[in-house]
């Protein structure tokens, strides 16, 4: 169970230097951090396996299951914070974009005001307000139909 938790957090600094996109979040602190714990961890196990396995059968192991168990959790409880580390959200798209409509735009004949697109019996609005739910929001002024024909 340890080695292949050791594993999975060795793909990911793999992938890391290796420049995916999933880790670029990642400060260099953080990925040196988890290099050396995991260097660490690994002659830790190595180790421990090796005095188990040198161990004859008549005798009693010199380290517990329990030790590696709590090895393993020590290890994860103080990395999975960086390799869990959410990625920052996208900046919002201005909000010029909704007064960047144009009164020359309504007029012309290829598009649709889009207050006038959503009126009516069968509009979103109408049955949200038939439901008792909030209308839809919707971003911008227009919709532009175009004749392809």
């Amino acid at each position: 169970m340890f080695a292949a938790s050791l594993n999975r957090f060795k793909k990911a600094y793999t992938a890391y230097n290796s420049g995916d996109a999933a880790y670029d979040h990642w400060t260099p602190e953080e990925a040196k951090k988890l290099e050396l714990a995991i260097a660490k961890k690994v002659s830790w196990l190595d180790a421990n396996i090796s005095r188990v396995k040198a161990t004859l059968k008549t005798k009693d192991l010199p380290i517990k299951a329990a030790a590696f168990h709590s090895e393993q959790q020590a290890f994860e409880s103080s990395m999975n914070p960086v390799l869990n580390k959410p990625k920052p959200q996208p900046p919002a798209p201005p909000a010029e974009t909704a007064q960047s409509c144009k009164p020359e735009d309504a007029a012309n004949g290829s598009t649709i005001v889009l207050a006038e697109l959503i009126r009516g019996p069968q509009s979103r609005i109408h049955h949200a307000k038939l439901i008792g739910r909030a209308p839809p929001t919707y971003i911008g002024c227009a919709l532009r139909i175009e004749n392809h024909c």
